[in-house]
């Protein structure tokens, strides 16, 4: 789904449908909360407008890149930034308070690579005159001369199109049960079928106890692939409670 969403925006002349593929592609590798990268919502409090959340949209500074375990400035060209074999997403806050956490994630050989798409987020923006203050969400549209970003609903309808595209549905799968958290839950979920311990998952997702398992769906029948054959197997029991009870003459010794 997030491979669908990114091929859909390369083969669009809108910047802004090819941030939207980049960032499905950064959310799903990272298992980003859909509030870390997209527009903040915001509120009014006595007057003020301020963020209606605490968590802190990940900014280009809060990117960092690495080639050959040394530090590859994100001003770099856009061919060198391609080359990074690793990247570093610093959070500032989340939800939870948690603040000064990373998550790091390697280059893969796939043009569907989550360091590419953050190489294409951060050269976009720094091109484009942004500074490290600009959030990775934000996209400069050269013919209207303005920055916009992305917000959660413009995700959600290019998600709920990739599966249309991809005729999920003839998987069972239901356009109108999928939400923009479905990035963040499908890559769990990729994780565990690919037999990641529950630890690196919840050091990946940040999760600070077993809450993710709300996420590994019973109905992905992969996930129970060979449970019935692995249960058929016959295994001698014993009863390890059934030890040797103490004699009579032991019993009024003591």
């Amino acid at each position: 789904m997030p491979e669908q969403c990114l091929k859909a925006g390369r083969q669009s002349n809108n910047p802004y449908l090819k941030a939207i593929g980049e960032l499905s592609i950064i959310a799903f590798y990272y298992l980003l909360r859909v509030g870390e990268y997209t527009k903040p919502r915001m509120a009014i409090y006595n007057g003020k407008t301020k963020r209606a959340t605490r968590t802190i949209q990940f900014s280009v500074g809060n990117v960092g890149f690495f080639k050959d375990g040394k530090v590859l400035p994100r001003r770099s060209k856009l061919n060198l930034l391609l080359q990074a074999d690793s990247c570093t997403l610093k959070i500032t806050n989340q939800k939870n308070g948690r603040m000064g956490e990373t998550i790091h994630q390697f280059a893969i050989d796939s043009e569907y690579c989550p360091v590419k798409a953050l190489a294409n987020r951060v050269h976009h923006i720094l091109k484009n005159g942004g500074t490290t203050d600009n959030l990775i969400c934000e996209v400069y549209d050269k013919k209207t001369n303005k920055w916009n970003m992305v917000t959660s609903k413009a995700m959600l309808t290019n998600i709920r199109q990739a599966v249309h595209d991809l005729n999920l549905a003839q998987s069972g799968i239901n356009p109108d049960l999928i939400g923009v958290h479905s990035l963040r839950a499908g890559g769990a979920m990729a994780l565990k079928l690919q037999g990641a311990s529950d630890t690196t998952i919840m050091k990946i997702g940040r999760w600070t106890s077993l809450t993710f398992l709300q996420y590994i769906h019973n109905q992905i029948a992969h996930l129970n692939k060979n449970i019935s054959l692995q249960m058929s197997k016959r295994i001698k029991f014993q009863n390890i409670a059934a030890i040797e009870k103490p004699d009579q003459q032991t019993q009024h010794n003591t």
